[in-house]
């Protein structure tokens, strides 16, 4: 019973440490306000696809719309992430002991990104769960069902491991079993586009648009590419050495998280599941054990100092948003300032819309619908996006358009211009522009 007790304890210990970790580091960080204003969406009853634009299936965004079904907030979002993150711990504890010391460093680094809500965290708990259903040699029509999920969290990463896995399994009855238990899921997810007619909008964003989105995006970071490269040409080693090792074969799908976008963000992921697949299946000599424990231990000491002095500014001089929405959101003296300015004009009309980084912000804030120009990156617009962006434009008339632009991110600039050259500009609101389309 004091064990029981003590392990309830620790648990909500844990869970307490990392929602408070959530509620600091994901402020003014778009992907996060973007998910929540996804399943927000999911919420009021907006259709993925064809309300709005999401580039992956949408089993995340309908997990996390749970919740906020019972009381819908940014609050809530991250206490249900942080259950999620809190689970994820615990399960990785279960798996791989106190060896979970040398991926905290990864986990903490930069600012905690790596447990943000996001479709890739899904996905790395649901890898972990393959994982342990394949070491242990668990039902095959389990792991079928397992990849099922991971495809409809995240479809490339997803078909990614599904290939790997088939091809490293080396048995064709075990590849039949995998088969049939992938196949309800999906055939319920292809139901789910029949019904509400959204199946073209759904291949046109996560399959067709990828076209766009991998020639828009693409790119990557100096060293991430070498370490890149150094890891590949390890697995190849391994290949060589045991070409039926099913563990080379989830090793090579660890690279779906940076394909194509090479930068800090993904390649965290990466990583953790490269490292997380070696540290799983290798047992480490009990001689040094202990300092590689304690290297890794002072390292994410030394992550999350630097975390908490760079972001200092967040515990101090801070007010709390009161919004029903946001509130909880710690914001600045100015920035609330702004925030209440912006609001105040945006949400005085129903037919105002906003191009800008912090459009799902201001629409879930206004009780606006949310539409596609609510994540305004490039490639976010399906095929021949941009054309498809200038004709929903045109087909706009009595509307007011709030903009501005970030030229130094993904932000696409075709659209924002656009809107400018068919708009009338009528004043600006901090530091947005406002225009009107008859």
């Amino acid at each position: 019973m004091k064990k029981t007790i003590k392990n309830i304890l620790i648990v909500l210990g844990l869970f307490i440490v990392v929602y408070s970790l959530l509620i600091l580091f994901s402020i003014n960080y778009a992907d996060v306000t973007w998910n929540y204003g996804m399943s927000h969406a999911i919420r009021i009853g907006e259709i993925p696809y064809k309300d709005f634009n999401i580039l992956m299936p949408p089993l995340s965004q309908y997990l996390m719309s749970i919740l906020l079904f019972i009381k819908d907030g940014y609050l809530v979002f991250l206490f249900e992430q942080a259950i999620l993150v809190t689970l994820f711990f615990v399960f990785m504890y279960k798996l791989i002991g106190n060896k979970i010391i040398l991926l905290l460093p990864i986990i903490a680094f930069p600012k905690f990104f790596f447990i943000l809500p996001n479709y890739n965290f899904l996905a790395i708990f649901l890898i972990l769960i393959l994982l342990y259903l394949e070491k242990n040699n668990k039902n095959d029509y389990l792991i079928g069902v397992i990849l099922s999920l991971i495809i409809l969290t995240k479809h490339s990463i997803g078909i990614f491991y599904l290939l790997v896995t088939l091809i490293g399994t080396f048995d064709f009855s075990k590849i039949k079993k995998r088969l049939l238990g992938i196949i309800p899921l999906l055939v319920v997810f292809l139901i789910y586009l029949l019904i509400n007619h959204n199946l073209y909008e759904f291949l046109d964003l996560t399959v067709f648009g990828l076209f766009d989105f991998g020639s828009s995006n693409s790119g990557f970071i100096l060293y991430i590419l070498i370490v890149s490269i150094i890891l590949l040409a390890y697995l190849i080693y391994r290949f060589i050495k045991n070409p039926k090792d099913i563990n080379n074969y989830y090793l090579l799908g660890t690279y779906s998280f940076i394909i194509p976008i090479m930068d800090q963000f993904h390649f965290n992921y990466f990583i953790f599941v490269y490292l997380f697949i070696l540290i799983y299946n290798v047992t480490i000599s009990k001689k040094y054990i202990k300092y590689i424990y304690l290297f890794c231990s002072l390292i994410f000491i030394f992550v999350v100092g630097i975390n908490i002095y760079l972001n200092w500014n967040l515990f101090k001089d801070k007010n709390i948003l009161t919004d029903k929405y946001f509130y909880g959101y710690i914001v600045s003296d100015r920035l609330e300032e702004y925030i209440n300015n912006v609001y105040i004009d945006y949400s005085s009309r129903d037919n105002n819309y906003m191009y800008s980084y912090d459009s799902m912000f201001f629409d879930v804030m206004s009780d606006h619908k949310i539409t596609y120009f609510d994540v305004p990156d490039n490639g976010n617009f399906g095929y021949d996006g941009i054309n498809k962006m200038k004709k929903k434009i045109d087909d706009m008339h009595d509307v007011y358009f709030y903009v501005n632009k970030r030229e130094d991110t993904q932000f696409c600039m075709e659209i924002y211009d656009y809107i400018i050259e068919v708009s009338d500009m009528k004043y600006k609101v901090e530091d947005f522009s406002v225009y009107y389309k008859e």
